[in-house]
């Protein structure tokens, strides 16, 4: 039996905060999947947690994605069998959850500039890297630089990568590479084909090129979050409502480098070979003092519920 977590937390302890540390993202790869379902099961025992995904391989125990609802912990285990799941969501009624809350935030993808913080003297920035398909190599100065930095300062950068599901097919050696590096990153998703739709996805699409680019992220050994980026920041009411409906939460982009930063920044740099410009903008950014505080995507959507609270 086996528990493969994301987001740092202990399975079964009393979680209440956000998760502030990404630990393995890496995982054993999960390799011929013959099977991957969206589900949703309650675990009978431990009423925060949800199952979200129903993972077969041929010839051995059947592996689900959980989330814990509440501290947003996620994994993936095969301990479970169908007995220990009930269709009922008897842990919900006496509490709205974190995950509820964010999937009833609004009809838009979190980080796009309408969150309302109050002002700080810091710049806080959310770094976060998408891999769009393409046929360069990755940058691999940019992550070297966060290596570099991180070494100097002490502080791991917390960072997203969002990986697309053909980029990830197309460059198994930069993956192996990203993957053996020191960086302290959880997996998003950005689609399997990255097809950019300015007028809403059809659902059956959308769900495809988000579970696809999951099960490939698990054969290659990459634990995928619940964190999304849609391609090009394209998306309607409806395809946040879709994306929602099976566990997804979207996350935009509200500054690129070159732009004013403000107090909070969700960073947005590609890191695919495409945007040489962008890499070379950020390895300079971190040469330079100044009060930068990188915080984790987690903070971030607790800090957004709080100020929609008040």
């Amino acid at each position: 039996m086996r528990f493969l977590f994301g987001a740092g937390a202990v399975f079964f302890c009393s979680v209440t905060s956000f998760p502030v540390q990404f630990t393995n993202t890496v995982i054993p790869p999960i390799k011929k999947i013959i099977s991957y379902k969206i589900v949703k099961y309650y675990v009978k025992n431990f009423p925060s947690i949800i199952v979200t995904r129903e993972i077969k391989k041929h010839g051995v125990n059947t592996f689900y994605y959980f989330i814990d609802r509440d501290s947003l912990s996620y994994g993936i285990t095969d301990k479970w069998g169908s007995d220990d799941f009930t269709n009922n969501d008897d842990g919900n009624v006496h509490q709205f959850n974190t995950l509820q809350r964010l999937q009833s935030f609004r009809h838009e993808p979190f980080g796009n500039g309408a969150e309302k913080f109050s002002p700080e003297n810091q710049v806080k920035i959310v770094l976060t890297s998408d891999l769009c398909p393409t046929s360069r190599p990755f940058a691999r100065n940019f992550y070297e630089c966060l290596i570099k930095f991180s070494r100097r300062t002490g502080r791991p950068v917390p960072i997203v990568i969002f990986f697309s599901g053909r980029w990830i097919e197309n460059h198994p050696l930069n993956l192996e590479e990203i993957k053996k590096y020191p960086i302290n990153f959880i997996a998003g998703n950005h689609t399997y084909d990255h097809p950019i739709i300015s007028g809403g996805y059809l659902k059956e699409l959308l769900i495809s090129e988000v579970t696809n680019t999951e099960r490939i992220m698990i054969e290659n050994g990459i634990l995928p979050s619940y964190l999304f980026r849609f391609p090009g920041l394209m998306h309607t009411a409806s395809d946040i409502d879709c994306i929602n409906s099976i566990n997804i939460i979207a996350l935009d982009a509200n500054v690129w480098m070159g732009e004013h930063f403000k107090n909070w920044n969700v960073l947005l740099v590609h890191s695919n070979g495409n945007a040489e410009t962008e890499v070379n903008a950020f390895t300079n950014f971190l040469e330079k003092p100044g009060k930068i505080t990188f915080t984790d995507a987690f903070k971030f959507l607790e800090l957004s519920l709080i100020s929609t609270n008040n």
